[in-house]
């Protein structure tokens, strides 16, 4: 008799589950069920029935990782994270269990991405309840993964504050309501950044901001931390600039480009890469 679904190991994550048996197959429901898979951060599952269920693979620990076939945490990579990159992905499923759509938020699949994005918070935007392209359901709720994202992440928070009143959002770039965040995200930068060159293996607080998965140093933060400190700081210029000309939201860089280089050159050129 040939053998026909035969498991060969114990499910790798039988540890993180353990209101199962050990050789479940998607919580033994076989018809319509679909096993986790995928390795990202995140993946959201978003079934017909209006039900969510979502795995948190940066958490697992390195073991776990391994025997799925992840890519470790380490001196370089904060967290874990699989086969597909970092970033979180939504799968939505139609009445017979089948994907009918996927969807990424904040993905890292190397070159520019990496340095656009950093964990489930640092871009533009951050990562959200449903995963819609353009979605505004924004998802405060996850943990971040190092203190480069923990930062972004009250930053986010902090710029839903300020633009909830007031008219509709201008944009990160000329929405001068957002200058108090961006200028309380610099000193944070600065403030965590001094921390880890006075001592990069040693864990660390910031005031006012969660903790996250990982509080030790990487490389891949510190190089996020540095490239924040560039941009917002540049936005915190910029909005400030603003203010003091009695600029508004609808007064846009392009049309006041020329008059704020004369006054700040080489932050115009860091505004001018957006």
């Amino acid at each position: 008799m040939p053998d026909i679904g035969r498991f060969f190991n114990v499910d790798p994550l039988a540890e993180k589950y353990a209101y199962n048996g050990v050789y479940n197959f998607s919580e033994n429901r076989v018809i319509d069920g679909r096993e986790l898979e995928g390795l990202e951060y995140i993946s959201v599952h978003h079934y017909a029935n209006g039900a969510v269920s979502k795995t948190e693979y940066y958490k697992m620990s390195n073991k776990q990782i391994r025997r799925l076939g992840g890519t470790t945490a380490g001196i370089h990579n904060s967290v874990a994270y699989g086969s597909q990159g970092r970033g979180i992905v939504h799968y939505y499923y139609n009445d017979n269990g089948d994907v009918t759509k996927t969807q990424w938020e904040q993905r890292q699949t190397g070159g520019r991405s990496d340095f656009v994005y950093h964990g489930l918070y640092s871009g533009p935007g951050c990562i959200t309840y449903d995963g819609s392209e353009g979605s505004t359901n924004y998802n405060f709720d996850a943990q971040p993964i190092d203190w480069a994202d923990a930062i972004a992440k009250r930053h986010d928070m902090d710029y839903a504050d300020a633009t909830k009143e007031g008219g509709e959002y201008a944009g990160y770039l000329e929405d001068v309501r957002t200058l108090q965040a961006d200028k309380d995200m610099v000193e944070r930068v600065d403030d965590i950044t001094a921390a880890f060159l006075n001592n990069p293996f040693a864990p660390n607080e910031v005031d006012g901001v969660e903790t996250p998965v990982r509080t030790s140093y990487s490389t891949e933060m510190y190089g996020t931390l540095l490239g924040q400190r560039v941009l917002i700081n540049a936005l915190a210029t910029y909005k400030q600039w603003k203010i003091d000309n009695n600029l508004g939201n609808g007064d846009i860089y392009q049309d006041n480009r020329d008059a704020f280089s004369k006054a700040h050159p080489t932050t115009a050129k860091i505004l001018d890469q957006l």
